[in-house]
């Protein structure tokens, strides 16, 4: 089904056409003011008369928010804030304005539940004034990709009450007074950008604020998108986690084991064709991020930190939601909905439950209830493939490449749209209509370009000239026919689609039978629930058909708005065919940026914010033409050496300019690059061994090249390389380390660098010369000497260089020097990458006790008692700490300390260190005052952690409340205050623990406490099974409070094998339970098409209709009961 809000409408028929809007913007920013100058082309504006009144349609504009309001429209004007601003005023100052023709009385925005015409508030009926005075109707601050913007909601229709007359402003300009805003401590940072997050995100803003590009724009287009080449030839290496250092990666995939080969094939794909990805599986992400209270939570850190750390622009989802949960938005808009949403992913600002209350996505209620604080603007692309197993990820991969790399040539400027009568929803020719999809399809007309074709099936079709009747039969055998695009706006449930005359619809079966082959489409869907993934929906079906379908589909999780909707389609559209955003991810997900603005209370905006998603690969670009003929040439090979690998490039026998070229040699060489006007592409490229190396390259509108070359060794000559690094971090001669052969900071190590000659000929008095401009560095010796080398052989130094690393340089990190080699044939320069372990400190727990000194014992930490601290540290680095010790400090007169030392002595890597026969010890003079202590870690080589720490501990938790599904239970509870002596929640997380008995004894069960959120889900655990549960909190020095009441569930049972039974049709048939053949156990029977009958087990009683390929039917007759 699809619901209505706000108003209805009858069939447009516009008296002006609508041409696309005119947005002349200069975006400035004077002292604390932030002005942008909007112009609007009178084009723009359709008026229609209506039953209900006069509907003002303004492109690129939405329907008004306020019930009982004139239902005038609201445009959408964003500015770009400087950093640490936020918007403290903001006014919207008229420069020209049209009086438009004639009288109108407005349509009134309706109660946004289904109920009785609602009339106009008589406070605006009753005036002689311009409605809206103000032309501001809202405004929102928010974050994308760590840039500040502010959305301004501007009404360019005023209409007056008394004399009935409407105004067009078309010129205005908007300003912003901005104020200092300090950045949210869990906003999101960038702290290294990729090519594509910057080109992608660049271009998106610059669209959206309507500012010129700066020459960062989108992955393919205008010759200002780009920056000339992206990286120097080395090999593409991304650290094993995200970091600062190694390679940045443009897309990461996200898959369980299961499926990671299938996932690997886009990833290769992408690799070859300049789109770095790598894949990370589900297990791999929750033992690298263990604090997570559930796995949407620990998936969302792993791609916070790849967006921050990598500069990930694109994340696919590869897997259903049983293996990647969605995250449900909380809306109480409509009777309230927890709806699934994608969204979670893809704004990574804060923790989409500011409130720590277990719920998420919260809109702002009133200054009392502020909800939870998420701005909804993207920081990366998502997509998700939703497959389930490795079969299911065959073929949404194989539907996915095949666009891309093979399609059929012709259908890509082939449009079919399918828009029925939404109300009345059993609408017959002759009833008056008051809400026609097909008014909502034919905005989509704007924004075709010449060459496209749109075939048009609308119930409605007598009016609307060339449009055919929407027709099940019809449906069915045009998209066979095969189409780019499938565009259907009606009514929809889980697995149906309405297609309009004889209330007819589609089901999964009939997705699974479409026959339309290698012409796979893009689904965009106005209409309810069919993309509800949570379920067994059509939309899936569409995809997971092996022989035809769809390869992604945009649509919503629960009920759709089409008013709203409608808005969110024309913007969509207008990016993709007008504005050339190629990529689907960025395009679906832009398209929603503008509204972002309406959507902070609950209403139809937060909901389609929430509710609408895509489904397929975030980085796949969309075809706006047939593909051209492209043409590259390029040598067939490349000898070590020489430096640069040329490429020319044709499209339809002209130069190519900004092609993106790829060459990558797996392991060794990796370097992406854009041709110039010529169409020729000069890029790096350092191999160091021989073999074969791929050539991709793309261009809009083109079936991507995808070649090889060889790299070959020189004639005649030696080639010299580094094959591999010696680490000599022992205590003898000039090293100073810990003996383990890696390179930790503080260490004096001796580096031997392998050298191997892949030339034909023998190189003789070799030397090499070690540099760095590496901070972290220190190059002691840097010259070593060799022996000659023979063609093919390789040689270690006789004397290895000497470097120190500092202390201070970061866990992971990746320094880079250049090793510049010297013979008698000639010099060879390469990079070489040192990789450093650290240790890295974290602040645990801590446990206190009043049992030392003149302590009493008894728990509690009293005025001038002595009591101990017994302090945890984590060594979360990869590299050892050596002869760790902990001091205590303050300088606080309140505070005597008469034991600040803690010594633990060596803290491996990945442990934990603690000495509680050591512990600090001190006494506080008065507690009613915050007192400063100070935790300082120590080492071998100084000072390199330090914490604050308090004595009062967290107030217990109460109100836990559990919840069992088949393998998990989820806990909720009332989020603990902690604000008595900070003014501020110092509660940091919570420790959950679990027993299987309610006497205990209870263990912990979460690694690391969980991020304030006051929930958590208890996931893996087997069916039909009971389990207890405590839940404790956690302050910011690791003192946890008293433990909550026990609380317990138990897990249900699973699906059975072999159920749910799919029956073939819509029905609205019950479940009778039945003893068919008498032996005592119930059969299921109900009815579809047919009349079925189940076993317990999931098989049917009777193949009564002689189809193997069916389950159930116990008839062949087509009857339905």
């Amino acid at each position: 089904m699809v619901f209505r809000a706000l108003k209805s409408t009858s069939t447009l028929r516009p008296l002006l056409l609508s041409a696309l809007l005119c947005t002349l913007a200069v975006s400035t920013s004077l002292a604390n003011t932030v002005v942008r100058e909007v112009t609007v082309d009178r084009s723009t504006l359709s008026v229609v008369e209506t039953s209900e009144g006069t509907y003002f349609k303004l492109l690129g504009a939405t329907t008004a928010l306020n019930e009982g309001e004139p239902d005038l429209p609201i445009l959408p004007v964003m500015l770009r804030l400087p950093e640490n601003q936020t918007a403290k005023t903001v006014r919207v100052i008229p420069i020209a304005t049209e009086t438009l023709k004639d009288t109108y009385r407005p349509m009134t925005v309706g109660a946004q539940v289904p109920g009785p015409a609602m009339p106009m508030k008589p406070s605006i009926t009753q005036s002689a004034s311009w409605f809206p005075k103000d032309l501001v109707i809202t405004h929102h601050t928010g974050r994308m990709r760590g840039n500040i913007l502010a959305g301004v909601g501007v009404s360019p229709v005023q209409w007056n009450p008394a004399t009935g007359e409407a105004r067009l402003v078309t010129k205005f300009r908007v300003e912003v007074e901005t104020e200092f805003a300090a950045a949210h401590p869990r906003d999101l940072r960038i702290e290294r950008e990729s090519r594509t997050g910057r080109a992608t995100f660049e271009r998106s803003l610059n669209q959206l604020t309507g500012q010129s590009l700066n020459g960062q724009g989108g992955i393919l287009g205008s010759s200002n998108y780009y920056t000339p080449l992206i990286n120097s030839g080395e090999p593409f290496h991304p650290t094993f986690r995200p970091s600062v250092d190694g390679s940045p990666v443009d897309m990461v995939i996200i898959t369980d084991a299961a499926q990671e080969s299938e996932y690997q094939r886009i990833a290769d794909h992408k690799n070859a064709v300049g789109i770095s990805t790598v894949v990370r599986t589900i297990s791999w992400i929750k033992s690298n991020y263990p604090q997570g209270s559930d796995t949407q939570q620990t998936i969302r850190f792993f791609i916070r930190d790849a967006v921050s750390k990598w500069g990930t622009s694109f994340v696919l989802l590869g897997g259903d939601t049983e293996i990647i949960p969605v995250r449900l938005g909380k809306t109480l808009f409509y009777g309230s909905e927890n709806i699934p949403t994608d969204l979670y992913y893809t704004d990574l600002d804060r923790e989409w439950d500011g409130d720590g209350d277990g719920t998420f996505g919260e809109g702002y209620a009133q200054a009392a209830v502020p909800g939870d604080s998420v701005d909804l603007y993207p920081d990366v692309w998502v997509g998700r493939l939703p497959t389930s197993d490795i079969a299911e990820a065959q073929v949404m991969v194989d539907k996915t490449l095949d666009y891309e790399i093979s399609p059929p040539l012709g259908y890509q400027t082939e449009y079919l749209m399918l828009g029925e009568v939404l109300f009345p929803q059993d609408w017959s020719p002759t009833q008056t209509i008051l809400f026609d999809g097909a008014d909502i399809c034919e905005d989509v007309v704007t924004y075709l370009q010449p060459q496209l074709n749109l075939t048009k099936l609308y119930e409605n079709y007598t009016a609307f000239p060339g449009a055919i009747p929407e027709t099940k039969p019809t449906v069915l055998a045009e998209i066979d026919a095969g189409y780019n695009i499938v565009h259907h706006v009606g009514h929809g449930y889980i697995n149906t689609m309405a297609v309009g005359i004889n209330g007819e619809t589609m089901i999964n079966s009939d997705a699974d039978n479409l026959t339309n082959a290698d012409e796979t489409f893009l689904l965009y869907a106005i209409n309810c629930t069919s993309s509800a993934i949570d379920f067994n929906c059509i939309a899936e079906r569409f995809m997971l058909n092996a022989v035809g379908g769809s390869w992604g589909v945009i649509g919503s999780t629960r009920l759709d708005f089409p008013t709203t909707g409608r808005s969110y389609q024309n913007e969509f559209y207008d990016l993709l065919l007008q504005q050339n955003v190629g990529t689907l991810g960025e395009a679906m997900t832009e398209a929603k940026s503008p509204f972002v603005v309406f959507a902070q209370n609950d209403n139809t905006h937060r909901w389609t914010q929430f509710t609408q998603i895509y489904l397929g690969d975030p980085s796949i670009e969309f075809f706006t033409d047939v593909p051209g003929n492209m043409i590259v040439n390029h040598n067939p090979t490349f000898t070590l050496g020489d430096g640069t690998f040329d490429v020319n490039v044709t499209y339809d026998g002209l130069n190519a300019q900004n092609a993106r070229v790829t060459l990558f040699k797996d392991g060794d060489a990796y370097s992406v690059g854009f041709t110039d006007a010529l169409g020729q592409a000069s890029l790096p490229f350092r191999p160091d061994e021989t073999g074969t190396f791929t050539v991709g390259v793309k261009y809009p509108n083109s079936i991507p090249y995808i070649g090889n070359a060889s790299v070959v060794a020189p004639g005649a000559a030696p080639y010299m390389y580094a094959l591999s690094q010696g680490i000599d971090d022992d205590t003898s001669g000039p090293s100073n380390g810990n003996n383990d052969g890696l390179i930790d900071a503080g260490e004096t190590i001796e580096l031997n660098v392998t050298i191997k000659n892949n030339g034909a000929i023998t190189e003789t008095g070799i030397s090499a010369l070690l540099s760095t401009t590496d901070p972290n560095l220190s190059i002691t010796d840097n010259l070593s000497f060799y022996p000659d080398v023979n063609a093919g052989a390789s040689s270690a130094a006789s004397d290895p260089f000497v470097l120190t690393i500092t202390r201070s340089t970061p866990n992971r990190y990746e320094a880079k020097c250049t090793l510049d080699v010297f013979g008698a044939n000639g010099s060879y320069s390469q990079e070489i990458v040192l990789y450093i372990h650290a240790p890295s400190f974290s602040y645990y727990q801590q446990a206190l006790r009043d049992t030392v000194g003149n302590g009493n014992s008894n728990g509690t930490i009293e005025t001038n008692e002595d009591f101990a601290i017994i302090a945890y540290v984590c060594n979360e680095g990869l590299g050892d700490a050596r002869s760790v010790e902990l001091r205590l400090r303050s300088g606080d007169p309140a505070v005597t300390i008469t034991d600040s030392v803690t010594v633990i002595g060596d803290i491996p890597a990945g442990t934990i260190g603690s000495n509680p026969a050591d512990a600090f010890q001190l006494s506080l003079s008065n507690l009613t005052d915050y007192h400063e202590l100070e935790l300082v870690v120590v080492d071998a080589y100084g000072e390199v952690y330090s914490h604050l720490l308090d004595w009062v501990i967290p107030g217990p938790v109460a109100d836990l409340t559990t919840f069992g599904s088949s393998s998990a239970i989820s806990l909720t509870w009332t989020a603990v205050e902690d604000t008595v002596l900070w003014g501020y929640n110092h509660v940091q997380g919570y420790n959950i623990y679990r027993s299987s008995f309610e006497t205990g004894p209870f263990s912990k069960i979460n690694p690391k406490p969980t991020k304030r959120i006051a929930y958590y889900s208890d996931e893996g655990l087997p069916p039909l099974t009971r389990y207890y549960y405590q839940i404790a909190a956690i302050d910011s020095s690791g003192n946890e409070g008293g433990l909550s009441p026990v609380g317990s569930a138990t897990t249900s049972l699973p699906i059975h094998a072999g159920w749910p039974v799919e029956v073939q049709t819509a029905t609205t048939a019950g479940i009778t339970l039945a003893d068919l053949n008498d032996d005592g156990i119930p059969e299921v029977v109900s009815a579809g098409e047919e009349i079925y009958a189940i076993f317990e087990n999931g098989d049917e009683v009777t193949n009564g209709d002689s189809d193997v390929r069916t389950l159930g039917p116990i008839s062949g007759t087509g009857a339905q009961g």
